[in-house]
C-alpha cells in the first residue's frame, strides 16, 4: 500500500474548513466569563464545507491513520439531518462525506463496516440526494471482484431498490 506523506499544515487547515464556524482568533479577555461558550467565528460556506470533506476524503485514502481519525467525524456528518438539536445539515456536504465513506470502505473496510448502520440509516433521510447516495454505496458493499471472491449477492441490491423506492420516493 501507498502511503504518500501529507503536510500537516494542509491537514489543520481542512479540519478548519469543515467546520460550521471559522475559529476566532484567541485573545486573552479578563472580563470573560468561564462559563460562557466561546464565540464564534464567520459562518463557512456550505460550498466550501463540501469541498472540504472531498479533500479530506482524498487525503484519508493516502493516510491510513488520518483515516482512522476521521471516520467517527463523517459518520457524525451524515447523521446531522436526525438529530434533536433542530439542526438541519447542508444535502451536499452530507452526501460528500457519505461518498467519502464509500471510498474509505472500499480501501478500509474494517475501519467502517461497524459504521454501517449509520450508512443505512441514510435510507430515510429526507433529501433524495443523500438517499441515491446511500444506496448506491449500500449495493457496493461486499466483497470486491478483484479479491478472487464470488460477487454479491443481486437480491441484496435489488430488495435494497425496491425497498427505497417504494419507501422513500427516490427522485
Amino acid at each position: 500500500m501507498l502511503e504518500v506523506p501529507v503536510a500537516p499544515s494542509l491537514v489543520a487547515l481542512v479540519r478548519v474548513l469543515l467546520a460550521t464556524h471559522l475559529p476566532l482568533q484567541q485573545t486573552v479577555s479578563l472580563s470573560a466569563d468561564e462559563g460562557s461558550p466561546p464565540e464564534q467565528g464567520p459562518l463557512v460556506p456550505e460550498s466550501v464545507r463540501a469541498f472540504a470533506f472531498v479533500v479530506l476524503g482524498k487525503v484519508c485514502l493516502v493516510d491510513q491513520r488520518l483515516a482512522k481519525e476521521c471516520v467517527t467525524l463523517l459518520v457524525r456528518e451524515i447523521d446531522h439531518w436526525q438529530r434533536d438539536d433542530g439542526g438541519d445539515g447542508c444535502p451536499a456536504v452530507q452526501s460528500n462525506a457519505l461518498l467519502v465513506l464509500g471510498d474509505l470502505c472500499v480501501r478500509y473496510t474494517s475501519m467502517v463496516e461497524r459504521h454501517l448502520p449509520a450508512l443505512a440509516r441514510c435510507l430515510q433521510s429526507p433529501h433524495a440526494l443523500l438517499r441515491r447516495h446511500a444506496l448506491l454505496l449500500l449495493s457496493q458493499v461486499g466483497p470486491h471482484p478483484l479479491h478472487n471472491a464470488p460477487p454479491p449477492a443481486p437480491s441484496l441490491t435489488f430488495t435494497l431498490i425496491c425497498f427505497s423506492s417504494c419507501c422513500f420516493k427516490i427522485t
